[in-house]
């Protein structure tokens, strides 16, 4: 029962913590925008601006993932492979 849990408390603090992580990656890829190789620059930014704009109003890990999402698929092969690594928060 006690490692029932310890499990519950690890999948609630995972689903807490999603738009953080979330709300960090759109951070990181806005500050370094210009030093990213993009696939399709002006998209990447619209979607940028949409998760800055969503933040300032109160979004949650759901609204962010597809934008998430759709970043992720224009982002260069080497950056990309680090954030599949880590898939499980965008499913």
């Amino acid at each position: 029962m006690g490692r029932d849990v310890l499990g519950q408390i690890g999948t609630l603090f995972f689903h807490l913590t999603t738009i953080y992580h979330f709300m960090a990656w759109i951070r990181d890829w806005n500050q370094r925008f210009g030093s990213i190789r993009w696939l399709d620059r002006n998209r990447a930014r619209q979607l940028l601006n949409q998760g800055m704009d969503a933040f300032n109003n109160h979004a949650t890990a759901d609204n962010l993932r597809p934008i998430i999402g759709n970043i992720i698929d224009l982002l260069p092969p080497e950056e990309k492979e680090t954030i599949e690594n880590d898939d499980s928060l965008l499913h």
